[in-house]
């Protein structure tokens, strides 16, 4: 079924792109010790600690930030910080992390098929119970909702050069599905089956949006289409 291959697909771009080797510095040492973050960052010092995360696909400092990153979005924040927001809000959800807990319980056939078990739904079901949008990180993929319209040639090419990717906006999605899904008592299982029927709430929508700018972005991907499958 397409709903179960966006499994295979983020697993893919995830252990390909994502987790590079953490690289050597005063704050990535400080990053390592600690999840917490200092308060009162500077836009810089929270882009620095943003990289740092991201390096190590380091979910709880993401989630430590996350607070931060959304307030500086509340002023005009520049086209650098804006992207290192929402790669921040994407990690901090855990749908990252929890695709790659994924590939690793139920194997590489995933990659090699596209699909999942059946057998398999439960495990990847529970895996994915750790995901969830905070109200930060619901913040910030409003953010790219109210100043982006799918629509506006402008606006997409704007995206492409802050570095947001269609596979960003299609994982920010899938986030804001498994919210919607607990926020609605589904069981994941059926969310990965294609029997949930969700409801049209917050999250819910704002899926739609992350989904139409991920589409404006890349038509074609595989992990955007997929994405859709959820919906």
């Amino acid at each position: 079924m397409k709903r179960t291959r966006i499994f295979a697909a983020a697993a893919a771009v995830l252990t390909l792109a994502s987790c590079q080797e953490f690289f050597t510095s005063s704050f990535a040492a400080w990053a390592e010790r600690d999840a917490s973050v200092p308060s009162g960052l500077t836009a810089a010092q929270a882009m620095n600690i943003a990289d740092q995360a991201l390096v190590n696909c380091d979910t709880d400092l993401a989630r430590a930030l996350l607070p931060q990153m959304a307030d500086f979005l509340t002023g005009t924040p520049s086209d650098a910080l804006a992207a290192a927001a929402v790669d921040t809000a994407v990690l901090a959800s855990g749908i990252g992390e929890a695709f790659g807990e994924a590939l690793a319980a139920v194997g590489t056939s995933i990659i090699e098929t596209g699909t999942i078990d059946p057998a398999d739904y439960d495990t990847v079901a529970a895996i994915l119970a750790s995901v969830g949008v905070s109200a930060d990180g619901f913040d910030i993929f409003t953010f790219l909702e109210t100043n982006y319209d799918p629509l506006v040639p402008a606006d997409v090419a704007a995206l492409a050069a802050m570095g947001i990717t269609a596979e960003d906006l299609a994982l920010a999605a899938a986030a804001l599905l498994v919210e919607q899904a607990n926020l609605d008592a589904v069981t994941l299982d059926t969310l990965i089956d294609g029997s949930a029927v969700l409801t049209a709430g917050p999250n819910y929508q704002l899926a739609e949006s992350m989904l139409d700018l991920a589409a404006a972005l890349d038509p074609t991907n595989d992990l955007v289409s997929l994405a859709n499958g959820w919906l």
